[in-house]
């Protein structure tokens, strides 16, 4: 605007009056200067406090980042030394599979090599095919009893060492397997449902070797009383016949140049044993 145009009549006309009108107009503006600034600064350091705020919160979250990926690296190193360890293990295993199917293909060979030709005019030949005849029909004369729970229960020894005691299994003669039936007949129909019941536990007890003979003969004398003191006996008996058995057996294994032909006349001496497994200990006792 050009001064010498325009109008200034509204000024003072003392010029002290005139000088003190420009310096409060002068700082007037100064100061509106001033407080614009100052709220422009206000405002500036409030979104600056927020930035510095989200740099925190950036920072943390970075520094997180940074642990889960150390972990995860670390978890990562350990997952590759586990998969190494692994593939390690599988192939060792491997191996060992192989190994044992080579073996298990060796020793079937080497039975099927060593397995004597049977001989129809030997004695033995004859021998063994008694024995697996009279096992069988053992089984099918099992199989048809009444009560299951007699099923297998025969008076005999397995095969082991000299601390093997009497075992209850079918490999019995028939003249034994008889008796056995008979016996456990008996006493189901004269014992009652739980006295029995505890009599074939302690049986089962025998078999699995928790106790010996005496403690099977005191258990089955209490259980049957007084009153089947003729079932004792006869239980005591049975007893006692496979024992003399399992002594034959292991005398004749101690022996061991004894002609095989012994054993095979066990039978018609009204014992009831393995006669396969005796001849095949005996052979190795021989060699």
């Amino acid at each position: 605007m050009n001064v010498s145009t325009a109008d200034l009549s509204w000024l003072p006309g003392d010029a002290d009056e005139q000088l003190a009108l420009g310096l409060r107009i002068v700082s007037n503006s100064y100061k509106s200067r001033v407080q614009t600034a100052e709220t422009e600064i206000r405002q500036l350091k409030t979104q600056l406090a927020e930035r510095g705020e989200q740099v925190t919160l950036l920072q943390k979250k970075c520094s997180a980042l940074e642990v889960q990926l150390i972990e995860q690296t670390q978890r990562g190193n350990q997952l590759v030394e586990e998969n190494k360890q692994l593939l390690a293990t599988t192939r060792k295993l491997q191996k060992d599979i192989q190994r044992l199917e080579n073996l298990k293909k060796a020793v079937l060979t080497s039975i099927q090599e060593d397995r004597p030709e049977a001989d129809d005019s030997s004695p033995f030949a004859a021998a063994d095919a008694t024995f697996q005849m009279t096992a069988r029909r053992t089984v099918a004369e099992l199989g048809s009893m009444e009560d299951t729970s007699l099923k297998g229960m025969r008076l005999d020894f397995r095969r082991g060492g000299p601390n093997n005691g009497t075992i209850l299994t079918t490999h019995d003669d028939p003249s034994a397997n008889a008796d056995g039936r008979a016996f456990f007949r008996a006493a189901r129909s004269r014992l009652s449902f739980e006295t029995f019941n505890a009599f074939l536990a302690s049986i089962k007890r025998l078999n699995n070797q928790q106790q010996d003979r005496e403690e099977t003969l005191k258990t089955a004398e209490r259980l049957f009383g007084e009153a089947n003191a003729d079932l004792y006996e006869d239980f005591k008996a049975l007893l006692t016949r496979h024992a003399v058995v399992l002594q034959i057996s292991r005398s004749l294994l101690r022996w061991g140049t004894v002609h095989l032909s012994l054993i095979a006349s066990l039978p018609k001496l009204g014992y009831g044993c393995d006669c396969q497994y005796l001849r095949q200990s005996l052979r190795d006792v021989d060699s």
